[in-house]
């Protein structure tokens, strides 16, 4: 019973990718080479994730001083035409995440 409500669940979603990005902050000691400008040493990790199946599908990882919109601009947006896209609101106002549709907010 439990694998039916789960499979039906993950039907449901199977066209749901989450996207954000985070920093990760490294030792200046051991990774030098993250240090950049006015940053503290560190890399920003953006990430797709397919809800439904429950697998990241695109993985990025950028020096500290690219900001994570910058880093989405390089991205293929088109396989998501029609799927339901979770991020953050913040993204929503830049211009490469314009062309995927009205968003909707679920409280």
């Amino acid at each position: 019973m439990a694998r039916q409500v789960a499979a039906r669940g993950s039907a449901q979603l199977r066209q749901v990718v989450a996207v954000d990005g985070s920093f990760l902050t490294l030792s200046a000691a051991c990774s030098p080479w993250s240090v950049h400008k006015r940053h503290e040493a560190g890399v920003r990790v953006q990430m797709a994730y397919a809800v439904g199946m429950q697998v990241p599908t695109r993985l990025q990882v950028t020096l500290a001083d690219v900001n994570d919109v910058t880093a989405f601009k390089g991205w293929e947006l088109t396989p998501w035409r029609g799927w339901a896209v979770l991020l953050d609101v913040g993204y929503y106002a830049h211009r490469v995440f314009r062309g995927c549709g009205r968003p909707v907010c679920i409280s």
